[in-house]
Parts: C-alpha cells; structure tokens; sequence
C-alpha cells in the first residue's frame, strides 16, 4: 500500500512538472512565433510602401496595427487618404521608415504608435526621444505637412495575456506627449477618454481582444477627428 501510495504521489508530481514544462515552454514558443511574424510582417509591409507611385499630397495615417486596422479612405469616404499602418511596430520602426512618408510631402499626417514600445520594454524617454526624431524629420523634410499625433489608447488584457502592454505605461507616453506636442507646433489628439471605461482599460465593447479594435472604435474615432480632416 505504502509503495503504491509512493508511486502515485510520483506520477502526480510527474505530470505536474511537465504540465508546469510545457505551459513556459509553450508561451515562450508563442512569444517567439508572434516575433518572427511581426518582424516579418514589417519587413513585407515596409518594402511594399516604398515600391508605391506618388499621390497628390495625401492625408497619411501612421502607426501600427491599430492604424493598420481601419479602412481610413472609406471611413473618411475621402480616396486620397494612406494607410501606413504596419502591425507591430513601433516609434523607432516608424522612425527608420519615415523617409518614405516624407517622399509623399503629405498635407496631414495623423500619427498613433508607442504602444508596442512599452510592451517591448522601451522607457518612456526613449519613445518620447524616437517621437520628437520623427516631428522634426516630417517638419525638415515636408515643413507644409500638418501633423497630428494621437494619444494611445488604453487595453484590457488578461495577466497572462502574450502582450505586456500596460496601462500605467501608456499614460506616461500620453502624459509626455501632452508637453511635446505644443513644443513642436503640432495638434495633439486627446482620444484616450472616449476608449476608456471606469477602470481605465479599453471598453469591452470596441475590442474582441482587449488590444485591438472593432468597426464600432472606429467610428468613434473617426467622430472625435473628424473636424481635423475637413479643416
């Protein structure tokens, strides 16, 4: 009895560390997959922007994949808008592509990203540094082009979500972009409160994942920048 007693607590001891085994090894695999797509999706993304024929001074909305997202031109229902959304990126891979932006010498520019940087651990400094690289940039090389820079958007992830967005990191960015925006002379798009619900994530209605967003976001998005394209 006392053997099979022994033998059972074996097992059990057993399966639990392989259980415990397999669910880091698991998420690691699932961090790693995710990283390799996003580089690679970067790389696709980015490669095909740069191969595009010249509009006549569009309006360009830049970010990640919550610019990448939305359907600008339709929701807008105005043709001359570009999506340069890229999914998973970030300020420095916004930076490091932001001649192509300039080569359009678009008339309005409307800018959300940073949100990854914080998942991917970059200070708050550093994307704030990244952000004024990429003003000033817009401002030297297409000193006509008006830009906007929203502020990021909360999220509502679980603990042992596979992103390491955070909340209190992206009132930090919002709270700095705030000041550097009337620094550069540019609009700042204060659009946080509206995605926001009493805890301060992302409303439950405009994601399906608690990163992204619905059609419904969008629209509200689109009401609160609204009288940005038209003027």
């Amino acid at each position: 009895m006392k053997k099979l007693l022994i033998a059972s607590l074996t097992i059990n001891i057993i399966v639990i560390c392989a259980i415990i085994f397999v669910a880091i090894k698991g998420h690691n695999y699932i961090k790693t997959v995710v990283k390799d797509y996003v580089a690679n999706h970067y790389q696709q993304k980015a490669s095909m922007f740069e191969e595009m024929a010249n509009q006549n001074n569009p309006i360009v909305f830049l970010g990640d994949s919550i610019i990448e997202g939305a359907n600008w031109d339709e929701l807008f229902n105005y043709p001359n808008i570009i999506n340069r959304g890229i999914s998973g990126d970030n300020t420095e891979g916004v930076l490091n592509r932001i001649e192509e932006i300039v080569r359009l010498q678009p008339s309005k520019l409307f800018i959300a990203i940073g949100t990854n940087d914080i998942s991917q651990g970059l200070l708050t400094e550093q994307i704030l540094n990244n952000y004024r690289a990429i003003i000033e940039t817009v401002q030297e090389k297409s000193p006509q082009t008006k830009i906007f820079a929203h502020s990021l958007l909360p999220v509502s992830l679980p603990s042992n979500s596979i992103y390491a967005h955070s909340n209190k990191g992206i009132l930090q960015v919002n709270e700095e972009l705030i000041k550097l925006c009337p620094e550069k002379g540019i609009e700042y798009l204060n659009i946080h409160p509206y995605f926001s619900d009493k805890d301060g994530k992302l409303k439950s209605d405009f994601t399906n994942d608690g990163l992204h967003l619905l059609g419904k976001g969008y629209l509200v998005w689109k009401e609160q920048i609204q009288e940005y394209m038209v003027n």
